[in-house]
């Protein structure tokens, strides 16, 4: 039986006018085939169409092979039809660092370390199955018969689960003193790199009296040597220039798509001074005279701010791109903090010129210092000993961070007070406690679905179709755990938009620390914690609010007789999760929705247009939104 089966068989009882007037509930075991079966079938389904799509589609399946922007030697390879399933497993951690980078590497390994843990968990079962089938009460259901719920209260079988959990424990620790082994060796040989970001540091919350280039290289001299610092950088306040910057930013790809519809389609582009009446006017000629405008205000600018920079010992060298050739690819206000160096440091140094692109809260005049710097230093050894050295007495001042790559920086949290940042992060911190209380909401319901008697206590108006209708409750119970998956989804999304308020000078992302540990917390709570209470959540609430042990026990009781539940979130997860992320769904709905938008738009004169990123809509091959 498949998906298909299931469907039918459910069309049939809907067809019928009634059934037995009284349906029996159905047992976990029930619930968990018919999940097995449904998303089973539609796992195959998916992996059967990707293994038939890969090889026709390299440009979907296959990016860094396909795409000279994005091309590695390791993705050549494509491997059969059918024996890349064990041949992407001869691929060594030294390839995926070289070519994937230090985050996939590592990413690669947790995942294996799930796996180990997984199996321990699987050997486990083997003898915990039978005794708490014969050391449980009998129960003919062998989900819940072989469960820890199936023990009664004081049950010598509960020995034997503690002797797993040690089992368990004792193995995962393991697993993670050779993984931390695995993991420092190759920290190591990653730090040992001649990169900026190796020999650098970021400097925040600089007193008035450090916030200047001189003072800031004879500090760290003094430290080390006189030759130990390549380059001392300050963050400037450049309000005005970053406006015109933003300004020539908007006006680029106009100016570009205009020239492109003259060539291709031989018409002259024209276009309205304002939105509401105005003059038509050469769309070419008067966005060209406008850059050529802002280019000669830009360097204007920056010459000024160099000249005062100078004359004030505030080092910044800004360089918004103010040649010919870098107006063609500014997307933005562009400051290279790392430039300078000495012949001891790598040339990834000398060509590692970071975006410096400031967003500034306040007012004043361009070339003001503010209390952050970057510094790179000639060696390792003076750059790791000034980023684990405490450089003033005050706990906030002058405090050394590993800076992240220059191109994710968030430079309008550069230089920001820290007064700022703890504001930020309690903002955050309340803004995700009050989304856990109000999440629970949707996920008890969610979790009540899959106990039919609880449902229909909360919402009478079921009791007749559950009653009259077998399949209504098979049903119930098949989407409870889909539905608390799609939710679970939704969560990095909206706790990625509570991280920003943190004053990270990391761009946030979808692989941030703070932001993995916020939603494991969230999930463990949510999926572990409301789901045993869920038909008494609020009776539950008041008695641990009265007795907080009591939750402890609460859990105990209710969390066992939850296998079959958190089975079926499982089964949802992985066999969904998986056939949707092996045909890239996802991606390719964008880049289609993306060639819809553009072709109706007009944005597809040139190649380069037709594989752009248009309206926050990305394009195969960018899947990072790198164009934006």
């Amino acid at each position: 039986m498949n998906a298909f089966d299931d469907v039918d068989l459910l069309t049939t009882r809907l067809l019928q006018d009634e059934a037995s007037p009284t349906s029996t509930p159905l047992t976990d075991t029930e619930i968990v085939k018919q999940t097995c079966r449904v998303y089973g079938s539609i796992f195959l389904v998916l992996f059967l169409l990707f293994l038939f799509l890969r090889p026709r589609y390299p440009y979907v399946y296959n990016i860094k092979k396909s795409f000279p922007s994005l091309h590695s030697s390791l993705a050549d390879d494509s491997f059969g039809a059918i024996s890349w399933i064990w041949k992407v497993f001869s691929v060594s951690y030294e390839e995926l660092a070289e070519h994937c980078g230090m985050d996939a590497m590592a990413t690669i390994r947790l995942l294996e370390f799930g796996v180990k843990v997984s199996l321990v968990g699987v050997l486990n079962s083997v003898f915990l199955f039978p005794i708490y089938s014969l050391m449980g009460s009998s129960n003919t259901d062998p989900v819940t018969a072989n469960s820890l719920g199936n023990l009664s209260q004081g049950s010598n079988g509960a020995y034997a689960t503690t002797l797993a959990a040690y089992i368990l424990f004792g193995a995962a620790m393991h697993f993670i003193d050779k993984d931390l082994e695995w993991f420092t060796s190759h920290r190591h040989a990653f730090l040992s790199k001649q990169t900026v970001q190796n020999y650098s540091i970021y400097l925040s919350g600089l007193t008035t009296d450090m916030q200047s280039k001189s003072a800031l290289r004879e500090y760290f001299e003094r430290c080390f040597s006189k030759n130990s610092v390549a380059d001392v950088q300050l963050a400037l306040t450049i309000p005005n220039l970053e406006k015109k910057v933003a300004k020539r930013s908007k006006i680029l790809p106009k100016l570009e798509h205009a020239i492109n519809v003259k060539v291709v389609t031989k018409e002259t582009p024209m276009h309205k001074t304002k939105i509401l009446g105005g003059d038509k006017v050469d769309t070419v000629h008067t966005y060209t005279k406008d850059l050529e405008e802002l280019n000669t205000e830009i360097s204007a600018d920056i010459d000024r701010i160099e000249t005062l920079r100078n004359d004030n010992e505030s080092s910044g060298v800004i360089d918004a791109g103010a040649n010919d050739e870098q107006d063609e690819e500014a997307s933005g206000t562009e400051t290279k903090y790392f430039h300078k160096t000495t012949t001891a440091l790598s040339e990834s140094v000398k060509s590692g010129g970071a975006m410096f692109k400031s967003v500034i809260f306040g007012t004043g005049d361009d070339g003001a210092p503010r209390n952050a710097a970057f510094v790179s230093f000639a060696n390792l050894t003076s750059a790791n000993l000034a980023r684990q050295t405490l450089h003033n007495d005050e706990p906030w001042d002058c405090v050394p961070f590993e800076p992240p790559l220059p191109k994710l920086v968030n430079w309008k949290n550069v230089g920001l007070s820290n007064q700022s940042k703890q504001i930020g992060e309690l903002i955050s911190f309340l803004l995700t406690a009050t989304l856990c209380i109000f999440w629970t909401i949707p996920v008890s319901f969610i979790a009540s679905l899959s106990n039919v008697e609880a449902l229909t206590d909360l919402l009478p108006f079921l009791k007749a179709p559950v009653e009259n209708y077998e399949w209504f409750s098979s049903l119930l119970a098949i989407l409870a755990p889909l539905i608390l998956v799609v939710f679970i989804s939704l969560l990095p999304h909206i706790l990625l938009a509570f991280l920003k308020f943190e004053g990270l000078i990391e761009i946030a992302s979808m692989q941030h620390p703070s932001l993995f540990s916020k939603l494991a917390s969230f999930t463990i709570l949510q999926t572990f914690f409301i789901s045993t209470i869920a038909s008494t959540l609020f009776a539950s609430l008041q008695e641990i609010v009265n007795n907080p042990t009591s939750a402890i026990t609460l859990v105990a009781k209710a969390l066992p007789a939850q296998a079959g539940y958190f089975i079926q979130i499982i089964l949802v997860q992985n066999f969904l999760g998986l056939g949707t992320e092996l045909l890239r769904i996802s991606p390719v709905a964008i880049n289609f929705a993306r060639k819809i938008a553009t072709k109706v738009m007009g944005f597809n004169l040139t190649e380069k247009e037709q594989n752009s990123t248009f309206m926050g809509l990305r394009a195969l091959d960018d899947p990072l939104g790198k164009s934006n």
